[in-house]
């Protein structure tokens, strides 16, 4: 009885693991289709640009077959998306990789995030593919940038003056003017510039 009652739990699991497989498997090709469409492209496009048939786009598109996970990659840059937002419900096109790179920063604010923004934008700079939208995408994330660079700076600023006058002692027997290379006032006023 016990095997019996336990093995029902496991056939259970198993339907369900099945189920959330089989819903990943038409969010996916729902979003192939989607994407594709939002991006005005033909299935012959699509197969030419990844070297597969039109009825190989056309059957993933309909959930008959799935690419080979070596494929994800070519297909998420091809619709400026991560392999991630392949399978999200929610998942948004892109005009362009910066625009999603850029769109991750803007919710994470992470340095690292910053960085891979910048660079995929540089790469529209110099292939002279940049749009207006590029334009005040790319300022927007300099600018939060900017705004978590001064917030850090005063962290650290705010720690230095915490460790009190032996700190500073200690940076003036080095050379350094601490009135002239930590001008908070000077920063703060900044800071409310870039907000506003």
């Amino acid at each position: 009885m016990d095997f019996i009652f336990k093995s029902g739990i496991i056939k259970s699991e198993a339907s369900k693991t099945v189920e959330r497989i089989n819903n990943m498997n038409t969010v996916f090709s729902k979003n192939l289709k989607k994407f594709r469409l939002q991006k005005n492209y033909t299935q012959e496009h699509v197969a030419d640009i990844l070297g597969v048939s039109t009825h190989t786009v056309s059957r993933w598109e309909c959930n008959t077959t799935l690419p080979d996970v070596t494929i994800l990659p070519k297909i998420a840059k091809l619709y400026c998306v991560s392999i991630d937002d392949l399978y999200k419900e929610s998942s948004v096109v892109y005009e362009n990789y910066a625009q999603r790179l850029a769109s991750v920063f803007e919710s994470t604010h992470s340095p690292d995030d910053f960085i891979r923004a910048d660079l995929e934008f540089k790469k529209l700079l110099k292939s002279n593919k940049l749009t207006t939208y590029d334009m005040w995408s790319y300022g927007l994330i300099h600018q939060l940038m900017a705004n978590y660079c001064i917030e850090k700076a005063f962290f650290w600023y705010d720690k230095v003056l915490e460790q009190g006058k032996a700190t500073a002692e200690e940076l003036k027997s080095k050379g350094y003017d601490v009135e002239a290379e930590m001008p908070k006032k000077h920063a703060e006023l900044c800071l409310k510039k870039l907000k506003h």
